[in-house]
């Protein structure tokens, strides 16, 4: 993920003006309370989680160009990432019993098949080991190896390159069915303009899902 700038994310935020939290060891810190709004057109109520790996340069200037209903975690990076992704989400899915669509943003570094979360990374080689995890994600409540999260729960992965290739294909594949979810990625570089990325989350698993989703992010602030 390339770098980001004040200009990219918000115009009026100057690096005085930002406020940087120390994260303790062994502690997920929430940065909101208002996980939930009503999604228009079809009023099904819709959860969005940011889930930002502190590795991510200038994760601040994210946090405060995310869009107010959307509620964000950093992640311990001295904990393992999938682990603590997999507790957030049954955490939620405990404290809100009326969850119909869950939209989960990781933002993040990768490569092609490869993301890098807390102190671990989720690729090709430890999707396995991952997998009874993974499939909790979109259903916590469930025990059966078969996700059956509505095909309206989606994981957008800003994650540089990582559905790059065959590897990055095979990797979102397998992580859509893992999850049950429709999954986004990139093939290309993510983050600042000016260095060579953008926001374009321009791969889809499955291939037939309709390519739309709405950005954790102001479109604004990429315009």
């Amino acid at each position: 993920m390339t770098k980001y700038s004040t200009t990219l994310l918000h115009s009026n935020i100057n690096d005085q003006s930002i406020h940087h939290q120390s994260i303790k060891d062994h502690q997920l810190r929430q940065l909101s309370s208002t996980p939930q709004y009503l999604a228009t057109g079809s009023r099904a109520i819709t959860t969005h989680i940011a889930i930002i790996d502190p590795s991510v340069e200038d994760y601040q200037l994210l946090l405060e160009g995310l869009h107010t209903y959307v509620t964000p975690y950093i992640l311990d990076a001295n904990q393992d990432g999938v682990q603590q992704i997999t507790h957030i989400l049954q955490d939620l899915q405990h404290q809100k019993s009326n969850i119909q669509h869950l939209e989960l943003h990781i933002i993040t570094h990768g490569s092609p098949g490869t993301l890098h979360l807390g102190n671990t990374t989720l690729s090709l080689s430890t999707l396995g080991h991952y997998a009874e995890a993974l499939e909790t994600w979109f259903n916590p409540t469930s025990d059966t190896q078969h996700p059956t999260s509505d095909s309206a729960s989606c994981l957008n992965i800003y994650a540089c390159n990582v559905a790059a290739g065959d590897a990055g294909d095979e990797f979102i594949t397998k992580l859509h069915h893992l999850t049950g979810a429709t999954i986004h990625a990139s093939t290309t570089k993510i983050g600042n303009t000016a260095l060579g990325g953008n926001w374009e989350l321009d791969a889809i698993a499955p291939s037939s899902a309709l390519h739309s989703l709405p950005s954790a992010f102001p479109l604004s602030l990429f315009s």
